[in-house]
């Protein structure tokens, strides 16, 4: 029988440990920011609001009354004038039932009454007879109107301006005369001629129909 061996048994090597993991590079900063970054939610954009189609012929907006459309002008004589400008007022509106004027001003001796926003001067110098008896000194009325002075060329010189007044304003419907019309030139000039200028000065709604005539 053989004999046992009280050697201790050869220890078998320990195993090896397991190969290291090969290191992987780390990533760069731009790739660790392309995976962090979540993508963005497309968010649809609401349809703008569509325009609702322009009218082809669209009125034109309405012009308002003017200032100097809305003043008559009354024309006095000089004499005192007792009334204030309130009370002017206030009896005008009462003879005419109605509230067409909205001021009343007193320049140079003369009367200057204001309509109201939505009156014209003219609907008021239509109805002058129901108040004019109320402006002490009262002589003539006019509308707040441009004037424009004009040359008129050729007249003969034979006529007075009286009568080439009454010619001019029979034969133009529409031109009205204000203020005193005159001879351009002085009487002596005028002597050796047979035609000359006179100065005009032209108001109402249709003087421009006739500068540079």
């Amino acid at each position: 029988m053989a004999p046992e061996s009280t050697s201790a048994p050869a220890k078998q090597p320990a195993p090896s440990s397991a190969p290291a993991a090969a290191s992987v590079g780390a990533p760069s900063w731009a790739t660790v920011a392309r995976k962090g970054k979540k993508k963005a939610t497309a968010t649809q954009k609401p349809a703008p609001a569509a325009k609702p189609p322009s009218p082809t012929n669209a009125p034109a907006p309405k012009k308002g009354i003017t200032l100097r459309e809305r003043e008559l002008v009354i024309k006095r004589d000089g004499s005192p004038l007792t009334p204030t400008a309130m009370e002017l007022r206030d009896t005008i509106n009462s003879a005419l039932s109605s509230t067409y004027v909205q001021t009343v001003s007193l320049t140079g001796g003369n009367v200057t009454l204001t309509a109201m926003e939505t009156v014209k001067a003219t609907s008021l110098n239509s109805k002058a007879s129901a108040f004019l008896h109320l402006i002490p000194g009262a002589t003539t009325v006019h509308l707040d109107t441009p004037a424009t002075q004009l040359l008129v060329h050729g007249l003969p010189t034979s006529h007075s301006l009286a009568t080439i007044v009454t010619e001019l304003t029979t034969f133009n419907s529409g031109l009205a005369l204000t203020q005193q019309r005159r001879w351009l030139t002085s009487d002596e000039s005028r002597a050796n001629k047979s035609a000359s200028s006179i100065v005009i000065t032209i108001t109402g709604p249709k003087a421009p129909l006739f500068v540079g005539k």
